[in-house]
């Protein structure tokens, strides 16, 4: 209902204009009083009014009839009855404002425990979500170690293949040198020859692949002196062994008759597979010379057959320097 029906109707129940604007200035002012309280309160407030005021306008003779009449204690009667029903309707107000004013309480107060157990509840999310940060960040961990694991596995795998490859290659050249398979004439150009297909095939790639240990290339690197050290001293007719000593030497005129002894063809192969050698591989570069018909001029006219061996084979395999 708006203001203005309230006024008009509280009018024509007789509630005068003051009082009627004392009500709306208390609405205004206290707009969580209901308006039955307002009612009961300003009505007795009227009726009092009116009282005090019937009593204040009579004068002494009419407060003696009216003491006598009882019309005086009848007056005060009424205003105490209305005090008393200001009062009750002010305790009925209070004490509903009180019951709303618990139940606000309350209401609050099981909004502030939701709020608290959820900040709880996103405390418990939370140091959750941090545990499990730190369980994926060592899975993780454990991961890449085990990728790291795997490869190093890999590669190691990959070097015992490549050097059982490799040991295989070198026994089958040799084996093939022995067996009187090796096509060229002369033990300085065979020798050449079983370095070259070594250099070329699983052996090289073995000597030359950048993951293989060192200890393993050196190793192989031996046994393959020992083998060729073997295989001249053989076809040589030398003792086993004796091959190391410096007195068995090979003449340049023996090494350059050798070379005479090829075929056109042979000496544009050979000639092909040494193109790489410099001064700086002074035995390869010796080969390539002889059959390239170049002129070659070596400063002595024997080679130790030891050195030939060992030079020929570091400038094959130059990773490292043989002992």
């Amino acid at each position: 209902m708006s203001t203005d029906s309230k006024s008009h109707l509280l009018t024509q129940f007789g509630i005068s204009p003051e009082t009627v604007e004392m009500l709306e200035v208390s609405q205004q002012k206290h707009p969580h009083i209901i308006d039955g309280v307002l009612v009961d309160l300003i009505n007795g407030i009227e009726v009092i009014a009116d009282h005090v005021k019937v009593s204040k306008s009579r004068n002494f003779p009419s407060r003696i009839l009216d003491s006598v009449l009882g019309k005086s204690k009848e007056r005060q009667d009424i205003i105490n009855q209305n005090v008393l029903c200001g009062l009750e309707a002010t305790s009925n107000w209070l004490q509903r404002h009180d019951g709303d004013f618990l139940k606000i309480r309350l209401s609050l107060s099981q909004t502030l425990d939701h709020v608290s157990k959820n900040r709880d509840a996103i405390k418990v999310l939370q140091q959750r979500s941090n545990r499990q940060d730190v369980k994926v960040g060592r899975m993780i961990g454990a991961l890449n170690e085990i990728i790291l694991s795997a490869h190093d596995t890999n590669n190691r795998i990959d070097e015992l293949n490549y050097r059982d490859k490799a040991q295989s290659h070198l026994q089958s050249e040799t084996d093939r040198w022995e067996s009187g398979r090796n096509i060229y004439p002369g033990e300085f150009v065979q020798l050449y020859n079983l370095l070259d297909n070594l250099q070329h095939g699983d052996f090289g790639f073995y000597l030359n692949y950048g993951k293989s240990e060192l200890i393993e290339k050196e190793r192989l690197k031996a046994n393959l002196l020992d083998k060729c050290r073997i295989l001249l001293s053989k076809r040589l007719g030398i003792e086993s062994g004796a091959v190391l000593n410096s007195k068995h030497c090979w003449s340049m005129d023996e090494i350059s008759r050798e070379c005479g002894l090829l075929s056109s063809r042979e000496k544009e192969s050979l000639s092909y597979l040494s193109m790489w050698s410099s001064t700086d591989t002074p035995m390869t570069h010796l080969l390539h010379s002889l059959v390239a018909n170049s002129n070659v001029v070596h400063k002595r006219s024997v080679v130790v057959i030891s050195r030939v061996v060992d030079r020929m084979v570091n400038e094959h395999f130059s990773f490292c320097e043989s002992n």
